[in-house]
């Protein structure tokens, strides 16, 4: 278990974490890790000052959406759809656009308008990256 030793340097005080152990009978230190002057630390777990606060925070839905993806992959919906429907390589294939509907509908169901929006506020923009211009017709 980590001790915290102070350690005084030409007249300045400074702290550490230290962690000793016996060795062939003989204590010796296994880790010291330098935590600073009294200062540094106080400023270090002062709660009104957050020094490592995030600047932008995503937050989207994951669990029930991953999870319908993952069965739609399993169950190869849109490949199934897109061997009995010809379509040029341009955009969503006709497959996929019903597979992320049916997403949507199991998940939160949006309305056609909406559903872009829906789209890029889940994690399916990351498991299945489309364009959200090809998503609002």
């Amino acid at each position: 278990m980590p001790t915290i030793t102070r350690l005084t340097i030409k007249g300045h005080t400074y702290y550490y974490a230290v962690q000793s152990r016996r060795i062939n009978g003989k204590p010796r230190l296994t880790m010291q890790k330098y935590l600073g002057s009294a200062d540094d630390i106080v400023s270090a777990v002062d709660l009104h000052r957050t020094p490592g606060e995030p600047q932008k925070i995503r937050v989207f839905t994951l669990g029930g959406v991953a999870a319908a993806w993952a069965m739609s992959q399993r169950l190869r919906v849109a490949e199934i759809i897109d061997q009995h429907l010809a379509k040029r390589d341009q955009g969503l294939s006709i497959g996929q656009y019903p597979a992320l509907a049916a997403i949507n509908r199991c998940t939160a169901p949006k309305s056609k308008r909406s559903f872009a929006e829906w789209y890029a506020s889940t994690s399916l923009a990351r498991l299945c990256p489309v364009p959200t211009q090809l998503l609002t017709r």
